[in-house]
């Protein structure tokens, strides 16, 4: 039986990416390998397939102001510090905070897809909404990784995040996408 899953998601431009990447490297002292060079903001994401959602590519432009930002330990709670949890050892990344102008923006993107979800396709799960999600994670926080595990930060984010804030300026997303993946089942093969 073939799986699919659908990911919608928006990405950082490619100049900002590098903004972010020689932040990391030059101001913090990371090693570019674990910095991701791609980065991308997943607004939605189904494992299963909706007819009325399809694969598409467009260029947008949506400002991210980095003065809208927190950074988090990309864990469940990890948006807070965590006794015992060192950010160097797992997925660091920002997350919008909820004041920021930008958030309605990136919700109404989520509702054009989640509007979707009938008892049909989804089954008897609860369908998605702004800040609950059918799939994966219950809690939709919109975010973006930034960090492999292992990238070795301190263990203060607040140091790194105040200085981002201050450095890195408008933060542009310019181009929204819907992949529609088949998922391999290692047991058919």
């Amino acid at each position: 039986a073939n799986k699919y899953e659908i990911w919608a998601q928006i990405f950082l431009s490619i100049e900002d990416s590098k903004r972010i990447r020689e932040f990391f490297v030059n101001e913090i002292g990371i090693k570019q390998y674990f910095v991701y060079s791609q980065m991308h903001l997943t607004f939605y994401h189904s494992q299963v397939l909706i007819p009325e959602i399809h694969s598409t590519e467009k260029d947008i432009y949506l400002i991210l102001p980095a003065s809208e930002t927190m950074f988090m330990v990309l864990i469940a709670g990890g948006e807070n510090p965590i006794p015992g949890v060192d950010p160097g050892m797992n997925k660091v990344g920002i997350r919008i905070q909820h004041r920021s102008s930008v958030l309605e923006e990136i919700f109404e993107m989520r509702t054009e897809l989640t509007r979707f979800e009938t008892p049909e396709i989804i089954g008897d799960r609860s369908p998605s909404s702004r800040k609950k999600s059918a799939f994966g994670a219950r809690h939709f926080q919109p975010h973006m990784s930034l960090l492999k595990p292992g990238s070795g930060i301190g263990s203060d984010l607040t140091i790194v995040g105040k200085l981002f804030r201050e450095k890195m300026g408008d933060l542009v997303f310019d181009k929204y996408k819907i992949d529609i993946v088949k998922v391999v089942d290692w047991n058919d093969l």
